[in-house]
């Protein structure tokens, strides 16, 4: 399930988490795996913090069970006032 998903855009994500389809954890997990099998052959990023992602993905799931917006702003998912890159915690190194 989680593979196909993640062959969707960030809007559709975005929904998804928000609407409880899946959780920004369980999204964020299978994100994290799919970087872990292509990174190797890829090479695109200097740095991953995939607990500090994780850890991100759980206050959007806590917010969420309240009652609260997952995207709220400060919330780091995607369409919470930072997009992505913000939420996954990477930094993509520049080619030379």
């Amino acid at each position: 399930m989680f593979d196909a998903l993640l062959d969707e855009d960030a809007t559709q994500l975005a929904a998804r988490v928000r609407d409880g389809e899946v959780s920004a954890r369980e999204l964020t997990q299978a994100t994290l795996d799919r970087l872990e099998q292509r990174e190797p052959l890829i090479q695109a990023f200097c740095t991953l913090t995939p607990e500090r992602a994780l850890a991100q993905a759980e206050q959007i799931d806590r917010r969420r069970a309240r009652g609260g917006a997952p995207g709220a702003p400060g919330g780091g998912g995607p369409g919470g006032g930072g997009g992505g890159s913000r939420w996954a915690h990477w930094r993509v190194c520049r080619w030379r």
